[in-house]
């Protein structure tokens, strides 16, 4: 499936939502007492890990495009870890664990909810033609079924010919009511 199926809106909501879950893993991470490039990492892991648990979602768009974003991030993340200057620094430990654990919670919820929000099925609805041979039928769209093919592809393509073919369903009905 292509990605591209989604809307720019919902690869931003994607994309927020994945970030903050990272940010409410790394903080998980930091307060276990790991060093910052350590809490990118096993950050980075568990996302891997959350993506792949969902992968065999239906929505196939979603999690291609989420597979791409983490993709990209771990490649990004991955220089910063090697090259930041406070990989090796040690944020103090909190003391609110369970308050973290309940950001991260609340974070994967969100994504959750994201994924399963957002819809990338197209409904195409095809109407079959009705075998009513009568010009006079009740609605415009039973009068135009009747037209030929070539008629009815002028409907679609040009606004005129739409036009004079509704006056002309316009009139019909107007004089049966005579």
């Amino acid at each position: 499936m292509k990605t591209d199926e989604l809307t720019t809106i919902d690869k931003k909501r994607l994309a927020t939502a994945y970030m903050r879950l990272y940010d409410a893993l790394v903080l998980r991470c930091q307060s276990q007492n790991m060093s910052h490039g350590e809490s990118w990492y096993h950050a980075l892991c568990e996302i891997k890990d959350i993506l792949a648990k969902h992968k065999e979602i239906d929505n196939a768009p979603v999690m291609s495009y989420l597979i791409d974003f983490h993709n990209a991030h771990k490649k990004t993340q991955s220089k910063k870890m090697m090259t930041a200057s406070d990989k090796d620094v040690h944020t103090a430990p909190m003391n609110k664990l369970s308050g973290i654990n309940d950001n991260v919670q609340i974070a994967l919820a969100e994504l959750e909810k994201v994924i399963t929000g957002i819809n990338t099925q197209h409904v195409l609805v095809i109407i079959p033609k009705t075998s009513n041979a009568s010009p006079y039928a009740g609605t415009f769209y039973g009068w135009a079924n009747t037209l030929p093919d070539e008629q009815i592809d002028a409907l679609e393509n040009d606004p005129e010919e739409f036009a004079r073919q509704y006056r002309r369903f316009a009139f019909s009905r107007h004089a049966k009511e005579k």
